[in-house]
């Protein structure tokens, strides 16, 4: 369709507003995960978790008609869908990057600078890429730094605030099963813990530390991370013995659903999560879960 072409043909159409078909029940979106065992899982989100994302991102990040997001994931990466449409919710732009852009790492920055990106996320792995180059812009124009799919290390935050400090930087932490991030840890300064916390629940989300015993651990006791809330899929697409396993009945809140997420953390004293690693044996390699 070319609007320009064939607008005397649009015009005669109806232009009143379309039937609403969708609920926020229906499925929005599948997304497959952990693939390198040749059974990759479709992860079923719902239009009320996608939602529910891509609102709290435009709060947490406050997000409206100036803001320019750089896009960045591949779109088989959960955090495609809050790159592509959040920005959209509130009269702001996205700006879409070829991979081979994002290839040369210091052709990205001089793009990201001549775009005027000023909201962007990327995995620590390629952020260690981007500060070892010495050009000296792209980053300042920044107004957050969003970071996720791998532990960000202190040494990477050192070498962040070193270069960039007036610029606030989010870790972030999220399986795609429960419609990819449910907590941040938003930061203007190095913490002065070890370990660099993932932060805290989002709206409409609620995070335990789960012991062996399926009882809630106390602060500082490491335990197994169950999510729970709108933002929990429906399950793995046609693999009903996998959905049992990891998607229960909240047994701390009746008639809510949660997913079992297979990472160690534990709570701090300050409200915030730590994460410690992973139950099994999965890897993450550039912000993918690799199953070994």
């Amino acid at each position: 369709i070319c609007l320009e072409r064939d607008w005397f043909l649009i015009e005669r159409e109806d232009f009143q507003p379309l039937d609403r078909v969708s609920s926020p029940e229906n499925l929005a979106y599948i997304i497959y995960t952990s693939g390198s065992t040749g059974n990759p899982k479709g992860a079923m989100i719902e239009h009320a978790g996608m939602l529910n994302h891509l609102l709290v991102m435009v709060d947490e990040f406050h997000m409206d008609s100036a803001t320019r997001i750089g896009f960045t994931a591949p779109f088989t990466f959960d955090i495609s869908v809050w790159q592509m449409l959040s920005s959209l919710l509130c009269g702001g732009t996205v700006v879409v990057y070829r991979e081979t852009i994002i290839q040369e790492a210091s052709i990205f920055l001089e793009s990201i600078s001549d775009d005027g990106i000023n909201l962007l996320q990327l995995v620590p792995s390629y952020l260690s890429t981007l500060l070892d180059i010495s050009l000296n812009k792209g980053l300042e124009g920044l107004t957050y730094l969003l970071v996720t799919g791998e532990s960000l290390h202190r040494s990477l935050l050192d070498k962040w605030f070193e270069r960039f400090p007036n610029v606030p930087l989010s870790n972030a932490y999220g399986p795609a099963e429960a419609s990819d991030d449910v907590s941040f840890c938003t930061m203007t300064k190095i913490p002065s813990t070890e370990s660099i916390p993932i932060g805290k629940p989002i709206s409409n989300m609620r995070l335990y530390i789960v012991n062996s015993s399926d009882g809630l651990c106390p602060i500082g006791v490491a335990g197994e991370l169950w999510v729970s809330g709108i933002g929990v899929g429906r399950g793995y697409l046609n693999d009903p013995q996998k959905t049992v396993l990891q998607f229960i009945a909240d047994p701390f809140k009746e008639g809510e659903r949660l997913y079992k997420t297979g990472d160690l953390a534990r709570w701090l004293p300050d409200g915030n999560l730590e994460f410690i690693g992973r139950k099994d044996e999965q890897v993450k390699i550039r912000g993918y879960r690799i199953e070994l």
